[in-house]
């Protein structure tokens, strides 16, 4: 039998615990109605982004679900947050499609150090990140509960 290699914090890889939990990340189209979004993530209840991808299957921004509560919350006449700007209070209520709301895409390599991959992930303040190749396609994600995972080796 091999010895395995004990993992630290400074050799601790997103490829040693992403894909442990969510198997597959939510992936979207960028002409995808709004709707359609919310229903793939009800299908998937574990998710907590979206990722939209180009027609060459790029990564290209993301959501989250917390942002489309927000975005619900405006649509169906919610109090406005003060800091809300008017321009992004219009750009919400007339959107139909989710590139008209998707945020610049933030992702992760296979071979980042995890420490650095949660420092991002909280000043980001997102619990699941894409995981991509050279080609900006995305192979999987890591989320919050795998970082955990691996940290504390439960």
């Amino acid at each position: 039998k091999g010895r395995r290699q004990k993992m630290d914090a400074k050799t601790l890889l997103v490829r040693n615990v992403y894909k442990t939990i969510t198997l597959k990340p939510t992936v979207v189209s960028e002409d995808t109605e709004l709707k359609d979004v919310i229903r793939a993530i009800i299908n998937d209840p574990i998710t907590r982004s979206v990722y939209v991808i180009d027609k060459r299957k790029r990564f290209v921004g993301y959501i989250t679900v917390l942002q489309l509560l927000r975005l619900t919350h405006i649509r169906w006449g919610g109090t406005l947050p003060r800091r809300e700007e008017t321009k992004d209070i219009i750009k919400i209520e007339t959107a139909s499609k989710i590139n008209k709301v998707m945020h610049s895409p933030i992702f992760v390599y296979e071979d980042d150090i995890l420490l650095k991959v949660l420092g991002n992930m909280l000043e980001e303040k997102v619990q699941e990140l894409p995981v991509i190749n050279k080609n900006r396609q995305i192979i999987g994600d890591i989320n919050c509960l795998e970082i955990l995972k691996g940290f504390w080796k439960v």
